[in-house]
């Protein structure tokens, strides 16, 4: 019998790259305030509301 290989359970490659400070800076910059605008939009219409929390690594 020979083994069947899953590659999808293959060793992986890629690895994710070190955080820039500089990037992260500048997205926080431009995300905060549409984030905080959404927030209140949703809170006048009486709706929940969810920042969602994603990590720049």
């Amino acid at each position: 019998m020979t083994k069947k290989i899953n590659r999808d359970h293959a060793q992986k490659k890629h690895h994710p790259l070190t955080e820039n400070d500089a990037i992260v800076s500048h997205l926080s910059e431009l995300l905060t305030p549409s984030i905080f605008a959404q927030e209140a939009l949703f809170r006048n219409l009486g709706m929940r509301n969810r920042i969602l929390n994603l990590s720049l690594t």
